[in-house]
């Protein structure tokens, strides 16, 4: 499926993109808003490609869910979302998942993390995140953890992401083996 167009969802408490079993879309639009935009399930040949210029999403438990999907590319100007931003639930398995957001400009309207990475395995090294280009995340108190995890090592790749709120004693940045602490990067 290919969507070429600006998306509206009748109930903003909707889901927009809902990616289950084999299959691909592809969104380019200029301005998607609903409580989900991408609620996804699918298997090891499951694809979604978004070039958008604007999401706003007011899901609660995520705007963006991940459980399972082979490939994830998305080109986000600018994503608002009120609750969780991306929610990556992931159980280990052979299939390699890659999930890329490029130049993406992160706003928190109700002070909820921009990505979350959950899971119940031990290790997962078939899955990625990839934050490319420049990213600006803020919308957040001191208080709130920009991207957390609940696993060690988590596998995310970055270039030029930047936190719009000052450190404090419960940052914890890993990047490969760099990590950046509040013992390091202290501005108060």
């Amino acid at each position: 499926m290919t969507i070429r167009r600006s998306i509206a969802a009748s109930n903003v408490a909707s889901t927009v993109f809902s990616l289950s079993g084999s299959s691909k879309i592809t969104v380019n639009a200029t301005e998607i808003v609903g409580g989900t935009f991408l609620n996804s399930s699918g298997t090891a040949n499951s694809q979604f490609v978004s070039h958008v210029k604007r999401v706003n999403t007011n899901g609660a438990g995520g705007g963006i869910l991940i459980t399972s999907i082979d490939t994830a590319a998305f080109y986000i100007n600018e994503y608002t979302h009120a609750g969780v931003g991306l929610v990556c639930s992931w159980t280990q398995n052979t299939q390699s998942e890659n999930i890329s957001f490029v130049d993406t400009f992160w706003k928190s309207t109700n002070n909820a993390s921009h990505i979350t990475l959950t899971t119940t395995e031990t290790s997962l090294n078939t899955k990625k995140l990839r934050l490319l280009g420049t990213h600006t995340m803020y919308g957040i108190t001191n208080s709130t953890v920009c991207i957390s995890s609940t696993i060690d090592p988590t596998f995310i790749f970055i270039q030029q992401v930047y936190a719009a709120t000052i450190a404090n004693y419960a940052i914890t940045f890993k990047v490969g083996a760099f990590t950046v602490d509040s013992q390091i990067n202290l501005y108060n």
